[in-house]
């Protein structure tokens, strides 16, 4: 004979919809576990879950998607800002080079939307979000205006970008780094919930 055995009894206990029930500890929790869970691509529900404290997480709420969220948009601050530290730690670099006066190459500030276009204001322009700083020789590969000033025998061993490429290369380390830290926290988003339906 085959017992029967009811579904309800059978299921895990776990509450249902913790931020309909009014307690702001549960609704914190939910939030802060959405906004770990992002930022370290999943490593706090495993170790909560090695812990057997998992069930105190409600992946269904909305202030679990809520922390989610935070993260990305904080995932995506800490890669802009990242982008924004490279660029300073590059400002006013220069090393030896026989194509550069003098025998020095500098760092220079390439603009991604250029300088030459005066119809576009000056504030965005010259804005730190338009501008990454790269080695003069780079920077004459990446940018065909800048190309022009390099002596004859260095154009004839160095041939410019790909216009799309040296877009690419111009585009500014607080944007890319930014795009990056968007990606990782969808990545991170995107990765499996246990958000199966609960019991009470």
């Amino acid at each position: 004979m085959v017992a029967e055995v009811d579904c309800d009894e059978a299921t895990p206990s776990r509450k249902r919809g913790f931020q309909d029930s009014g307690d702001w500890f549960d609704k914190l929790t939910n939030f802060f576990a959405g906004w770990g869970d992002t930022l370290t691509f999943g490593l706090t529900g495993k170790i909560r879950q090695g812990l057997g404290v998992d069930s105190v997480v409600d992946y269904n709420s909305s202030w679990y998607r809520g922390g989610e969220w935070t993260g990305l948009g904080h995932s995506t601050l800490m890669g802009g800002a990242a982008g924004f530290a490279r660029n300073s730690a590059l400002r006013g670099l220069r090393r030896p080079n026989p194509a550069f006066p003098r025998g020095t190459e500098y760092v220079e500030g390439s603009h991604w939307i250029p300088a030459r276009y005066h119809w576009v204001p000056a504030w965005i322009r010259n804005g730190p979000w338009n501008i990454k700083y790269m080695w003069g020789t780079q920077h004459a590969l990446c940018d065909p205006y800048r190309y022009k000033f390099m002596p004859g025998w260095w154009k004839d061993a160095n041939k410019p970008y790909p216009n799309w490429l040296g877009i690419v290369y111009r585009t500014p380390s607080s944007i890319s780094g930014a795009c990056g830290g968007a990606v990782y926290g969808g990545a991170a988003m995107a990765l499996p919930r246990p958000r199966l339906p609960y019991y009470e």
